[in-house]
């Protein structure tokens, strides 16, 4: 008899101590939960290239603080000596987009690209 009770008495502190473990890890599940993002969802301004680069550089220059067609950006990148056909434009400008660097605006039914 004296060994059951040393038993219960046993599994009431293991019961109490997984009580307290079970605590500890519900409060570091919520700070995992709830704890900021570190990584940023915009890209690096370093990490683009060619074109995309000569692009994201007109945004410095305050170029896209109004609205601009194709037409306009293509006309300023050959002020800035980048030479590609207007063609090329569209896959560097939907990854700034999708970075949010630049939004997109339809008027007059054609697209137009300012500042985010």
């Amino acid at each position: 008899m004296d060994e059951l009770k040393q038993i219960i008495t046993l599994l009431e502190k293991q019961g109490k101590q997984l009580s307290k473990i079970e605590k500890m890890l519900e409060h570091k599940q919520n700070k995992i939960i709830h704890a900021p993002k570190t990584k940023s969802t915009i890209a690096e301004p370093e990490k683009y290239r060619g074109l995309t680069k000569a692009i994201f550089d007109l945004l410095g220059d305050s170029f896209f603080n109004k609205p601009k067609e194709l037409k306009e950006i293509n006309e300023q990148l050959k002020a800035n000596a980048v030479f590609d056909p207007i063609t090329s434009y569209p896959k560097p400008l939907l990854r700034l987009i999708k970075n949010k660097h630049l939004r997109r605006i339809k008027e007059n039914n054609k697209w137009k690209y300012v500042k985010y």
